[in-house]
């Protein structure tokens, strides 16, 4: 996950993408996935992801469409979401 973040944002994730990523990723992630991968590409304490993440899920003003569009540039860096098939895989 740590390449595909560097494949999605080559100059760095910036605070204004931040709270998008978790929105697009949460759904395929457990909080401890997420946290870790966020962490290990932000340089930022994983701790500090961990808290965030309620934050950011209970945050309504990410609009679905920043959601929508964070989604498409994960894809296009190799993200495959997972689709709910039940298999695990995805």
């Amino acid at each position: 996950m740590t390449e595909l973040l560097r494949r999605a944002f080559p100059g760095g994730l910036g605070d204004e993408d931040y709270p998008v990523l978790f929105a697009a990723l949460y759904e395929d992630m457990s909080d401890e996935q997420l946290s870790k991968a966020v962490a290990r590409f932000s340089r930022r304490e994983r701790l500090a992801v961990w808290n965030d993440i309620p934050r950011v899920m209970s945050d309504r003003t990410i609009s679905r469409e920043r959601v929508a569009a964070m989604s498409g540039r994960l894809r296009a860096a190799g993200w495959v979401p997972d689709e709910g098939d039940g298999d695990g895989a995805g």
